[in-house]
């Protein structure tokens, strides 16, 4: 969400925040979500989650039965990173000023932010569907992948893309035009989630408490975790800005962080939900992340900032792409005599640059007029005698 208000608010005066390297990191986390879904759905060794049909008796034998390709497998983690910087942001600049007031615009847009992008996503797999249907029904039959199955879906329409993109994938997350966006609907309440904590116990003294007691909270609402762990970790960050960082305690942090992250969630206790799980991870990657000279110096490349902008565009995007015509070139490839791991080489290769020029075309077209569009709506709402 490269152009949201929220990560181009200025710092405080003679502050200047250290979160140059979070675009990047945006940008990781846009292209890790892009060669999971590819991994997914040409090469799912190791995958036990969502409509994999392995049972949670078998999920540890066939995790580590591919191990450690299935590490890959373990996408979630990544996606929920993304999450985590959506109120870390924020948050690091209300702690840092003690000052919330900008939360109001936030609060007003956003779904004026999100909703476009939501819209032409959904519209943008409508049409791929039309489009190219019988491909993906024929990938479908070739490649017997169950996970694809739970997502296979033919009573698809115009109004229910226009539906879905308004309103439900940000308030029911549907994904049934385009399955990334089942995630929007976490994205929507997380934000307000992240406004609400901000707001109310932001500039307390000991909000330490607050975020304990949050946390018990996520155990019935786990996928709002990492909201809470990007308001934390900020919190953690603003205070020892000014603090020499130990570079060997951040590298530390972060493969503890991953190390959470990417435990299979066949091992967690049933009374612990995976989802709660990535978000503490979260919040110890992003302690270590934010403060560390080598990952500041690697993520604020021209290169890495570019993806960060694209990040949204890139996960919102991109299924569409696999779905349809990297499934006709895989197939196309395997059909002619091609060897499965070379026809997977060759296709991703085929399918990255159709995906950045999407994303982009995204970006410029949907994304970017949506900062003057929140701007009209904000000075609409806003009180006759502040809009000086």
């Amino acid at each position: 969400m490269a152009e949201t208000p929220e990560t181009q608010a200025p710092p405080a005066p003679n502050k200047k925040p250290r979160l140059e390297n979070l675009d990047g990191l945006k940008g990781l986390c846009g292209v890790w979500v892009v060669i999971f879904h590819f991994l997914l759905a040409f090469a799912p060794f190791g995958y036990t989650g969502y409509g994999s049909g392995v049972d949670a008796a078998d999920a540890a034998q066939v995790y580590f039965g591919s191990f450690p390709y299935s590490i890959l497998m373990e996408g979630p983690f990544v996606l929920f990173t993304f999450f985590a910087l959506i109120s870390f942001i924020p948050a690091y600049l209300v702690i840092q000023r003690q000052n919330a007031e900008f939360l109001a615009k936030q609060a007003i847009t956003r779904y004026f932010r999100l909703a476009p992008a939501t819209l032409a996503a959904a519209l943008w797999g409508y049409a791929a569907f039309c489009l190219c249907h019988p491909l993906h029904a024929a990938f479908n039959d070739a490649m017997h992948l169950p996970w694809m199955q739970a997502l296979y879906v033919t009573d698809l329409s115009f109004c229910g893309a226009l539906y879905s993109g308004l309103v439900g994938s940000l308030f029911f997350a549907d994904g049934q035009y385009n399955s990334v966006l089942w995630c929007m609907c976490i994205v929507f309440v997380g934000s307000y989630l992240t406004y609400g904590v901000l707001y109310m116990f932001g500039r307390l003294r000991r909000r330490w408490i607050i975020y304990l007691a949050l946390l018990a909270v996520c155990f019935a609402t786990p996928q709002y975790t990492p909201f809470l762990a990007g308001i934390a970790a900020a919190d953690y960050c603003a205070g020892t800005a000014e603090k020499k960082a130990c570079e060997p305690c951040c590298l530390c942090l972060m493969l503890l962080a991953l190390l959470i992250g990417k435990w299979p969630s066949a091992h967690y206790a049933a009374w612990v939900p995976p989802f709660l799980m990535y978000g503490v991870g979260n919040f110890f990657f992003l302690m270590g992340f934010v403060r560390s000279r080598i990952m500041t110096r690697i993520f604020t490349c021209g290169f890495a900032k570019h993806l960060g902008k694209l990040s949204f565009a890139l996960i919102l995007t991109h299924f569409p792409v696999l779905l349809y015509f990297a499934s006709w070139l895989f197939l196309q490839l395997t059909g002619g005599g091609m060897g499965r791991a070379a026809a997977i080489a060759l296709t991703l290769a085929a399918s990255l640059p159709i995906i950045y020029l999407v994303s982009l075309v995204f970006h410029l077209v949907v994304e970017k007029p949506c900062t003057p569009l929140c701007n009209a709506v904000f000075n609409f709402f806003r009180k006759p005698d502040t809009a000086k």
